[in-house]
């Protein structure tokens, strides 16, 4: 082998071992991208968790007239509507099972 060919082979080399740990560092770079943002999504999800259980003790406590906050009132009717419409659609589905064919 001459000498040219081992430099262009020891060259080709260090490309490769550079092309390889490139490579390896940007796989840990996104599997601790993915770990955070899995962490991240949790964490959201526990957030909007504590905000639906705050919000159902809320509805409670308005309802059983212990918060008296007229900016809730909007919202306490818009619930109250959507779940008049729940147990309709629900009676309906009753319906459609026993097959009276109600829609």
């Amino acid at each position: 082998m001459s000498f040219l060919d081992k430099a262009k082979l020891d060259k080709a080399k260090e490309k490769a071992k550079k092309a390889a740990k490139d490579a390896s560092t940007e796989a840990q770079k996104q599997t601790s991208l993915a770990k955070l943002n899995l962490e991240l999504k949790a964490l959201r999800d526990d957030i909007k968790k504590q905000l639906t259980g705050l919000g159902e003790q809320t509805l409670k406590l308005i309802r059983e007239d212990k918060v008296k906050d007229e900016s809730l009132k909007p919202a306490e009717a818009e619930i109250k509507r959507l779940e008049k419409r729940v147990a309709e659609v629900e009676g309906k589905i009753a319906d459609v099972k026993a097959g009276s064919g109600k829609q």
